[in-house]
């Protein structure tokens, strides 16, 4: 396929916007109030290790990013497209089938380039500030099987949906049906298959702490159908938990670190937080908004293709032309960060206030923010475009000004 100089700018312009970001990343929060609101929470020294943690994270994680686009760049430019579908196809004339199988080499070429990345920026990263307790065999099992489950369940999406923009042109609605179905079920069968066989889980065993919970759970007036705990401390350090799932499948999962090396004030801080995600179905939210999404980025990805190489997304989907329709896709979902994350971000100061407003326990929730920063090493003073483009959470400084903003 020709490649066109309007292709080359829009790479050229996708690689200065992330070198911008990286540098904004790098840079931090350069207002000075800032650092001195910091230094009320945080010693100097604490406040260097959260930047050169999140240092190590963003550098490998930002030339991954180029170095995909890059390489599918490359792909099309080398007409692999030409070289590869003709073997395919003396195994089968599906078009769909001839998609999947092309769809699934890329998904493990895609494993194998991540896999490096990965290694610097979590597995060694972890280790050399000790948060990591497993060695690099179970880091490895755990990563492949994260990836694959990823990677997979997404080459068998795209090949879905590509069927259906072969089909008709109401692939401007069934596609978001499509991506809703597959998100939905992906919700519901993560914590049934994957997450087992990445963590042991049980039941709250503490029978006074369940009992804080449930008395918690019915000072909301909600009832949960599963707390579930995970064994991440045969893992890591890092304390966490989350909520999953949506209508009567919904679970909330809190890490044993987080129980072992937390008080029963902030643990219950946390049961609220993920309670609130919990009653107003956020995932729920989020898969909707997803779906609505797809249906924005397919109409650009169209205009897109049209403008770059004069042929209708239609044209591109009948002609198996995936790197073309993947290297679109990675840039209009770069450009929608902002709008997720920022839904994100939204999601979680309403559930910080949520929690604030039903346990009244503002100075817990501070301690609680401080401590997780500590024990998480998490950059505290991020860079405030950098957290508007990236940040699915606000900064630990806002947790905390939103906590002495509703005393």
């Amino acid at each position: 396929m020709k490649i066109t100089k309007k292709l080359l700018l829009v790479l050229l312009l996708y690689t200065a916007a992330q070198g911008l970001l990286l540098a904004l990343g790098l840079m931090g929060n350069p207002d000075p109030a800032a650092l001195e609101k910091a230094l009320a929470f945080f010693s100097p020294e604490e406040i260097s290790r959260g930047e050169a943690s999140f240092f190590r994270g963003i550098i490998p994680a930002t030339l991954l990013r180029l170095t995909i686009v890059w390489l599918l760049f490359a792909a099309i430019k080398a007409d692999l497209h030409d070289r590869l579908f003709p073997r395919i196809a003396r195994f089968t004339g599906s078009p769909f089938l001839q998609g999947l199988i092309c769809l699934m080499v890329i998904a493990l070429t895609l494993v194998l380039i991540t896999l490096p990345f990965a290694a610097v920026s979590d597995y060694y990263r972890k280790l050399h500030f000790g948060l990591l307790r497993s060695g690099f065999g179970l880091w490895l099992y755990r990563h492949l099987l994260s990836s694959l489950t990823s990677y997979g369940s997404a080459a068998l999406l795209m090949a879905v949906a590509l069927s259906l923009i072969r089909r008709g042109r109401l692939y401007a609605l069934t596609v978001p049906s499509l991506v809703l179905v597959f998100s939905l079920a992906g919700v519901w069968l993560y914590p049934r298959i994957i997450t087992p066989l990445l963590y042991k889980t049980e039941p709250v065993r503490d029978v006074a702490l369940l009992r804080d919970i449930n008395a918690l759970l019915a000072k909301a007036g909600t009832e949960v159908q599963r707390i579930r705990v995970i064994n991440e401390s045969r893992y890591s350090s890092l304390a966490n938990a989350y909520f999953t799932g949506f209508g009567a499948a919904r679970e909330i999962h809190l890490y044993d670190t987080l129980l072992k090396n937390h008080n029963r004030e902030e643990i219950l801080l946390v049961v609220a937080h993920e309670l609130c995600h919990y009653r107003e179905e956020h995932v729920m939210i989020g898969l909707l908004l997803s779906a609505a999404a797809a249906s924005f980025i397919l109409l650009l990805m169209s205009l897109a293709a049209q403008g770059l190489f004069g042929r209708s997304l239609r044209e591109l989907a009948r002609e198996n032309r995936l790197p073309v329709m993947i290297l679109l896709l990675l840039f209009f979902l770069f450009l929608g960060k902002p709008a997720s994350n920022g839904v994100s971000r939204c999601m979680e100061r309403r559930c910080d206030r949520y929690t604030l407003a039903l346990t009244g326990n503002r100075a817990a929730f501070v301690r609680l923010q401080i401590r997780l920063t500590r024990s998480n090493l998490s950059t505290i003073l991020p860079h405030p475009a950098y957290t508007w483009f990236y940040a699915t959470h606000p900064p630990v400084l806002k947790r905390i000004a939103l906590a002495e903003k509703e005393h």
